[in-house]
């Protein structure tokens, strides 16, 4: 299954607005059950979410309760759309991979650059 960097985005967005401790499995309406829990698998693997495996030999799901120092600082990086859709469309026109260092280093600069800040 291939990572879908909108869909890792997403999930943080969401994540982030629940206001209620969650009480089950993490799902989307409109994305299947095991994409969301391959992406949640990741996630947390790569220490953005905190999350635990409910999934069984029949079932799949992950229990999110909450995201991490680095879940909350890449989304920092990639809240604004406008910074996101210029994330998106300089690492697809270079041909560059969306690893997630690059990424916040990326929109890390241009949130920098669209607050006249001097990164240099």
């Amino acid at each position: 299954m291939k990572r879908d960097m909108d869909l890792v985005r997403r999930i943080l967005l969401t994540v982030e607005a629940t206001s209620e401790r969650p009480t089950g499995v993490f799902s989307l309406p409109d994305v299947s059950d095991e994409v969301v829990a391959y992406h949640i698998e990741i996630m947390h693997g790569r220490g953005l979410l905190d999350a635990e495996d409910w999934g069984s030999n029949d079932t799949v799901g992950w229990y999110v309760s909450g995201m991490t120092w680095e879940g909350q600082e890449f989304l920092d990086a990639i809240r604004n759309d406008t910074v996101w859709n210029r994330v998106k469309e300089r690492f697809k026109s270079e041909g560059v991979g969306f690893a997630i260092e690059l990424i916040m280093a990326f929109a890390i600069q241009e949130g920098a650059r669209r607050l006249g800040v001097r990164t240099e």
